[in-house]
C-alpha cells in the first residue's frame, strides 16, 4: 500500500481535510470503512490524512528536496545494512555480539536519519472495521485539538495478507529520537481511550524506507526489531508507567503481523525540509 510523503500526490481533498472543514465534515466525506468489494475502486486514495489547523502544504521544490534526501538516506542505510549483515555473519553463536551489532546498527541508522532530517515516526493503532471509526474519530478530534502529533492518516483497505480483518491508523511524531516527546502522544492517545490494553508500537520512517519489516527479524537482520518503541516497554504504558494497564511484554504482538510492522507504508515525511551541508 504506497504513502504518499507530504504534501499527498493527489489534489487537496480527495484524501484530505478541506480548508475550514470541520472533523464531523471530514468524517462524513470520507469514512475510512468501505464494503470489500469497493476496496478495489482504483480512484479511491490508499490513506485519508488529518492535519492540525496549523499545517502548511509542502510546495513542489520541497516535496523534491525530500525525495532527494530519502534516495541519498536509503542509498547509506543500505550501506549500513550490508555492513551489519557482514559482521553479523562472523559471530553466528554469540548472542552478546549479535546484540553490540544491533544497537550499532541501530544508532548509526539514527544518525543518518537525522542527518538527512527524516526523523518522523509514527504509532500503529490497528483495528477491525467495527471499530475503526469511533477510534479515527478520537484520532482526529486529537490532532484538530492539537494536542497528538503534527498529523495522522488511516489506511482505507484491509491488510489481506494479515489474515485479520483490520486496518491501521498511523499517528505521527516529529523526531523518533525525541523520547519524551514519542511517549507524551503515546499517553495522550491513551487518555482519549485509543490505546490502552490494546498493544501498540511505533515504527520510524528510517527504518519503512530501508525496506525493514518484522517478517524479516531473526532472519536476514539477525533479530533487528522493526519498531523501534512497544507501549507495553518499561516508561511507556507498562511496567513503571503512571497509567498501566497493559500486559507485559510477551514477543510479538499486533502491529507485526503481516507486511511485517503493519504500517502497510512506504514512509511517510513529517519532515522539515532543508537541504544536507
Amino acid at each position: 500500500m504506497p504513502d504518499a510523503t507530504p504534501p499527498p500526490s493527489s489534489p487537496q481533498g480527495t484524501d484530505d481535510r478541506l480548508p475550514g472543514e470541520s472533523v464531523a465534515q471530514f468524517l462524513s466525506r470520507l469514512p475510512p470503512v468501505v464494503p470489500p468489494d469497493e476496496e478495489q475502486d482504483p480512484t479511491r486514495p490508499d490513506w485519508f490524512w488529518i492535519r492540525p489547523p496549523s499545517y502548511t502544504p509542502t510546495p513542489a521544490t520541497s516535496r523534491e528536496i525530500i525525495k532527494d534526501a530519502v534516495e541519498r538516506f536509503t542509498a547509506q542505510g543500505q550501506a549500513l545494512l550490508r555492513e551489519f549483515s557482514l559482521a553479523i555473519e562472523k559471530w553466528p553463536r554469540s548472542p552478546p555480539m549479535q546484540k553490540r551489532l544491533r544497537a550499532r546498527l541501530e544508532s548509526d541508522i539514527a544518525s543518518a536519519a537525522k542527518g538527512w532530517n527524516l526523523t518522523a515516526g509514527k504509532w500503529l493503532i490497528h483495528a477491525p472495521p467495527k471499530t475503526l471509526p469511533s477510534i479515527w474519530r478520537r484520532v482526529a478530534e486529537g490532532i484538530q485539538a492539537d494536542t497528538l502529533g503534527p498529523g495522522a492518516k488511516v489506511s482505507t483497505k484491509r491488510f489481506a495478507n494479515t489474515g485479520r480483518d483490520e486496518q491501521v491508523i498511523c499517528v505521527y511524531t516529529t523526531d523518533f529520537t525525541d523520547v519524551p516527546d514519542v511517549k507524551r502522544v503515546l499517553v495522550a492517545l491513551a487518555e482519549i481511550g485509543v490505546v490502552g490494553k490494546q498493544r501498540v508500537k511505533y515504527k520510524c520512517d528510517a527504518y519503512t524506507y530501508l525496506g525493514i519489516y518484522s517478517q524479516r527479524a531473526g532472519v536476514g537482520w539477525s533479530g533487528l526489531r522493526a519498531t523501534i518503541y512497544d507501549s507495553c516497554d518499561e516508561g511507556f504504558l507498562g511496567r513503571g508507567s503512571s497509567l498501566g494497564g497493559v500486559a507485559g511484554r510477551d514477543g510479538r504482538g499486533k502491529g507485526d503481523g503481516g507486511d511485517g510492522d503493519g504500517d502497510g507504508d512506504d514512509g511517510g515525511g513529517w519532515q522539515v525540509v532543508r537541504r544536507r551541508k
